[in-house]
């Protein structure tokens, strides 16, 4: 598939790149150097949805929260890091098992923030926010951030 005489016969006249099997094993040969396909998280945010203050890593009980991540893609053809644009991240909170599972959503085309909002479990005790990224042709992104629940006083 990757030999000259296969590119050879794929191409059009003699424009190797032209061939779709060339085209193929560039790809390949560059996600297997790591050269494409890698992704990076930076900046997750999480805070309670009206934008108050609160004790870093600490909400109480049926509080809406907001979380936010940036999302970056290596590209070769630039040099430099560009916005992940992909749909499919999803967010866990979670204990052991996951209360949650939410989509991240792109906050506008192009750029790298991802967010998405919901209510905190009416449980006490030590959660997690969770992002696991693993799909085919990409590096894995693993971010995990630990918060407190608990009773507000009154």
């Amino acid at each position: 598939m990757c030999s000259n005489v296969e590119i050879a016969k794929t191409a059009t006249g003699y424009l190797p790149n032209t061939s779709p099997n060339y085209v193929f094993c560039e790809e390949l040969i560059e996600w297997n150097f790591g050269e494409s396909g890698i992704i990076k998280a930076e900046n997750p945010i999480h805070r309670k949805a009206d934008g108050s203050e609160v004790m870093p890593g600490e909400y109480p009980i049926n509080t809406p929260i907001e979380y936010q991540i940036d999302l970056f893609e290596w590209s070769k053809k630039e040099g430099k890091w560009r916005a992940f644009d992909n749909a499919d991240a999803q967010i866990e909170f979670a204990m052991i098992d996951p209360y949650y599972r939410v989509p991240l959503i792109q906050v506008k085309k192009g750029e790298p923030t991802y967010k998405t909002a919901f209510t905190t479990p009416d449980r006490l005790g030590v959660f997690q926010f969770k992002l696991n990224y693993t799909r085919n042709g990409y590096t894995t992104v693993e971010v995990s951030t630990k918060v407190q629940r608990y009773f507000p006083h009154v």
